[in-house]
């Protein structure tokens, strides 16, 4: 419990830092705006200071607390002037915020959404990972699929010394990836959690200030409480028409797919590529908690520089936009998108303050991180129709989304139904949907999908606008038709939420062997040693121990655009012990070779050859680890 008590403690001191700091420099928004993107700033602000002090002595428990004084200190001065502009008191402010909603009674439905939405994260990362007396099981696919990612970056950090960051599933190149969400949950491995147990944590929490944050946008842009509400509603809950497949499989059948309601791999296989926004972005690749925040924030500050004529409003927008580098790629590449839109919408010769801080604080960061070179946008191709087969394009969008496209036609036909800068904002956003069916901008094109989510939520701002305005405006047969035409939307949402509610989903990550073998490689190793092992997503020696390994899954290394062909064929040869096996080992600087059942099986390991030629250090029931190295 207090290892929780002090994690809570030290992400409270990032959240605050920051809401205090955002409200210093950017007076013009709202209480809500200011907690809702204040929070995400200041973990990017104050991750940042603790990759600088890591750089310098490591990633430690003591790193950790000068981290925390700094920002105390730094906290406490700005709360020493006491109050704001006007001369009250930010208690007296927050207060008088929450006074002004109670007096609204559509302001119960928002609290009720977005509480809703907080408690059912809450929920879900309370039991997204689950130890068991045989080991460890994740409990949703994405979670068996992506936070391994991110659980061995955060143990390399933690246990691995990784600092300058190194790749730690290839090793020898720079981590060009945005960590910096992994670096904030490694922070909390210091004082007590395990990985696992770190990301639930930063993850739960940071997924609450994502649902204000969608809120606090889109109440920015429609001015209505409830339709801001169903705009986080259709984002968070809306999903393919794969529900349509679920009702297939049930037909006929008592007990069709042993109780699942939602089948991923059926669905998938079906043709369905759109994904739920949750359990497709914000919950398994995490920097979304940091990206979209920041990105809602800048253009907020767009949307007042241009009101006000504010050249300080579109500079600080610019410098936020600056730090999504190391906080995230793809929401820098769906803003790089829209800009141009908005610029042509929004014609200011204020923008040129815009991009030069935007250039001025990303360009150092970019540099250092992609090592001089393009990194996965060195795949950028024209592929017409982006995933859509051999399914015509209209077709391929319409079984994707349904209904919810030619809504968005719709109110793109209505711009009244926003007010106007809402409504020229959001259509800059139908130039991603463009583009992105034009160009793919990484090596695996399902990715367009992390450009495509900012399209999305755009067009449900769009969408939950025409249903607001109809409902109010019609009677019940259209309300009748209104709330039909949403259950369509929303269904496949809901069946693979409460899929996962229900524990209905079970993949096993880590058998308590593995954990044990990776403890015992966390004592018994050094942290900067390079180890030959299977390239499978949950390796226990990458995940849990976090040591960095010759290769990891070639599906992570292939997205991120690395030559990762010929180190498997190395690989290959390393573990099978052929004839140039410690010439490749000596090349790769490689300190240990780990064998288990994937190594024999997937990669033919020579096992016998290792027993006869070097030091067996560590064994259990079904893995070896021989140190090879000097």
């Amino acid at each position: 419990m207090m290892s929780i008590a002090a994690s809570i403690a030290f992400l409270a001191v990032l959240g605050a830092f920051g809401i205090i700091f955002l409200r210093r420099i950017a007076p013009m928004l709202t209480a809500l705006e200011t907690a809702a993107y204040g929070a995400p700033l200041g973990a990017v602000l104050g991750t940042m200071l603790v990759l600088i002090l890591a750089r310098a002595v490591g990633l430690g428990g003591a790193t950790v607390a000068v981290a925390v004084a700094a920002l105390g200190a730094a906290l406490a001065g700005q709360l020493s002037h006491g109050s704001r502009e006007d001369g009250r008191p930010w208690g007296a402010t927050l207060v008088s915020a929450v006074r002004r909603m109670r007096a609204r009674p559509p302001a119960y439905l928002a609290i009720a959404v977005v509480g809703m939405v907080v408690i059912r994260w809450a929920l879900f990362w309370s039991g997204a990972l689950v130890l068991t007396d045989n080991g460890l099981v994740a409990m949703h696919v994405n979670v068996f699929g992506d936070l391994p990612v991110h659980m061995g970056n955060a143990a390399a950090f933690a246990f691995g010394e990784n600092f300058p960051p190194e790749h730690p599933r290839f090793a020898g190149h720079p981590l060009a990836y945005h960590h910096l969400t992994d670096l904030t949950a490694a922070s909390l491995i210091p004082l007590g959690l395990d990985p696992g147990g770190a990301l639930a944590l930063h993850s739960l929490v940071f997924s609450a200030f994502v649902a204000l944050a969608l809120w606090a946008f889109a109440l920015r842009l429609t001015r209505d409480l409830v339709t801001a509400s169903v705009a986080v509603g259709l984002f968070v809950m809306a999903g393919s028409l794969g529900w349509t497949v679920m009702l297939q499989q049930f037909q006929g059948s008592a007990d069709p797919l042993g109780g699942r309601l939602w089948a991923f791999e059926a669905v998938r296989e079906a043709g369905y590529e759109w994904q739920n926004m949750f359990y497709g972005f914000l919950m398994p690749q995490r920097a979304f908690l940091y990206g979209m925040p920041l990105a809602f924030l800048s253009l907020t500050l767009i949307l007042i520089g241009q009101r006000l004529a504010s050249i300080t409003a579109f500079v600080t927008a610019g410098a936020v936009l600056g730090l999504l580098p190391l906080a995230h790629l793809a929401t820098m590449l769906a803003l790089t998108l829209v800009t141009p839109f908005l610029v042509i919408l929004f014609p200011t010769r204020r923008w040129i303050y815009f991009f030069a801080a935007w250039v001025l604080v990303a360009l150092p960061q970019l540099f250092l991180q992609q090592g001089g070179g393009p990194g996965a946008l060195g795949f950028i191709r024209v592929q017409l129709g982006w995933v859509m087969g051999d399914v015509p394009w209209p077709l391929f969008w319409l079984k994707q989304l349904g209904l919810f496209l030619p809504l968005v036609v719709l109110a793109l036909a209505l711009p009244r139904l926003l007010p106007r800068d809402s409504y020229r904002l959001l259509a800059a956003f139908m130039g991603i949907f463009v583009i992105a069916n034009v160009v793919v901008f990484q090596p695996w094109d399902w990715d367009n999908h992390k450009v495509l989510v900012y399209w999305f939520y755009a067009s449900c701002v769009l969408v939950a606008s025409l249903l607001m305005w109809a409902w109010r405006r019609f009677g019940p047969i259209v309300r009748c038709g209104l709330a039909a035409v949403t259950a369509t939307l929303l269904l496949s949402g809901v069946l693979e939420d409460v899929n996962q509610l229900l524990r209905r989903d079970f993949y096993p990550l880590f058998t308590t062997e593995e954990i044990h073998l990776a403890a015992r490689v966390r004592d018994e190793t050094p942290p900067s040693a390079v180890f030959a092992t299977g390239n499978q997503n949950n390796h226990p020696v990458p995940v849990l121990a976090g040591r960095r390994v010759l290769m990891g899954y070639a599906g992570w290394l292939f997205a991120e655009g690395l030559p990762w062909q010929a180190r498997e064929a190395d690989l290959r040869a390393i573990l099978a012990y052929t004839a140039e096996a410690e010439q490749l080992m000596d090349r790769y600087g490689v300190d240990y070779v780990v064998i288990g059942p994937i190594e024999r099986e997937a990669l033919g390991a020579n096992l016998d050859a290792y027993r006869r030629t070097h030091l067996s250090v560590i064994a259990t029931a079904n893995y070896e680890v021989f140190a090879v190295g000097p």
